[in-house]
């Protein structure tokens, strides 16, 4: 049987020691959530920088959202600027720019730089990626406007697809399909064109990004992509910030405190701060606030429950840990080896069109399940952990939330 690591080391602190106060562990442990949050949350940027997928951390969310419309102004006076006049032709990139939706094109550059924002990208490979990107987008306007109705179809259905390789190759294998009229496919020489206009436009607009110039051997100089000192230091401190909202909450020692306004209550100290209900709108908050009184049953009932003890079962939790380390897949566990339920290629997959069809539609499915298997996967490991982790206390306790209805 396969002996598995499940970290359970780190929730290690002096919140183990019984000869403490239960008060005490409690405020210990709060402290030791503070601190697994902090690790998880810096964990999580590191994990999205190697898969150059910064742009879905909460910085890059932030920033994102913040570049689209300077850039899309940018780029919309670029293009009114580029008009035809008199002795004056139209740049390339202006032209193929109008034509595109300018958030979508500020969005696209966007994303695509703050992706590898902390990584060392040249300028010219970073045009040439943003060039392909928009290529892309500029196929499927042509796509959508001769095949409105299954454009939209298949638009829906892979919307919520992460794997940008997959969709971009489902896309191109129905225009191939429907024959769809586009322009010619464009150079190296076109893409790295208005990649790197779009680039100095989201420069120009957002101070986000500088090209430096570094030298590379002896006679070598490139530009590179690479944040700016004040985007640097605002990742920093917007991150430093936040990693403090997100501690890893656990089960509490002792009882959670009552709610009695919907800020305060469940855990002890401000390490770990929950609100009554899981709500970001400050109004509804404030609503609640106004209307303790008039909610005297919620407030009983939410306290009552979080009141229970629990305890571990030592026998259960043998029997789940056995399980999952043999992979027996009992009740609703996930199988832990996922790749092998991948879909053989058929091996005339390059000459039988409905072999290679049949293929596409199990591998696509596939990759849907496994990624919701390793989410499932990723909770299991965490369920154990915990439990392993707090078997031996006599009693636990979970704060309540009860989920808003509106």
């Amino acid at each position: 049987m396969e002996q598995i690591d499940y970290g359970e080391n780190r929730y290690e602190g002096t919140w183990q020691d019984k000869k403490l106060p239960i008060w005490a562990r409690q405020c210990e442990l709060e402290a030791t959530m503070k601190a697994a949050g902090t690790a998880r949350f810096k964990d999580l940027i590191k994990k999205a920088r190697s898969k150059k997928a910064e742009s879905n951390t909460k910085h890059g969310q932030t920033l994102l959202k913040t570049l689209i419309d300077p850039m899309a102004q940018a780029i919309r006076d670029y293009v009114d600027g580029q008009q035809p006049g008199f002795q004056k032709k139209p740049e390339v990139a202006a032209k193929i720019l109008a034509r595109l939706d300018y958030e979508v094109t500020a969005l696209v550059t966007g994303k695509y730089v703050l992706d590898c924002i902390s990584m060392q990208q040249t300028l010219n490979k970073a045009s040439i990626r943003i060039g392909e990107a928009l290529e892309m987008e500029c196929r499927l306007e042509d796509f959508e406007n001769q095949q409105r109705r299954y454009f939209r179809r298949l638009h829906k259905a892979l919307e919520n697809k992460r794997n940008y390789r997959h969709k971009r190759k489902v896309y191109n294998a129905k225009i191939k399909h429907f024959k769809i009229e586009t322009e010619t496919v464009w150079d190296k020489s076109r893409k790295l064109h208005v990649g790197k206009k779009c680039l100095e436009l989201l420069r120009l607009s957002t101070n986000l990004v500088d090209f430096p110039l570094k030298t590379m051997g002896r006679n070598k100089t490139i530009y590179y992509v690479q944040a700016t000192s004040k985007t640097t230091k605002k990742i920093e401190e917007f991150n430093e910030l936040k990693e403090i909202l997100f501690p890893e909450y656990l089960p509490m020692l002792t009882k959670p405190q009552d709610w009695k306004f919907p800020q305060k209550g469940g855990y002890l100290t401000p390490h770990a701060r929950l609100k009554l209900v899981k709500k970001d709108s400050e109004g509804y908050m404030e609503e609640l606030c106004n209307r303790v009184d008039e909610m005297p049953l919620v407030y009983e009932s939410v306290n009552a429950i979080q009141r229970t003890p629990w305890k571990i079962n030592a026998k259960v939790l043998d029997v789940v840990v056995s399980c999952w380390e043999k992979n027996n897949e009992l009740g609703d566990l996930p199988p832990r080896n996922l790749d092998k339920f991948e879909p053989q290629k058929p091996h005339d997959i390059a000459t039988n069109d409905i072999a290679r069809k049949k293929y596409s539609i199990a591998y696509r499915k596939f990759c849907d399940w496994k990624a919701n298997q390793e989410s499932k996967i990723i909770q299991v490991v965490r369920i154990i952990r915990i439990a392993k982790v707090f078997q031996p206390e006599k009693y636990l306790y979970f704060p309540h939330q009860p989920h808003s209805s509106s």
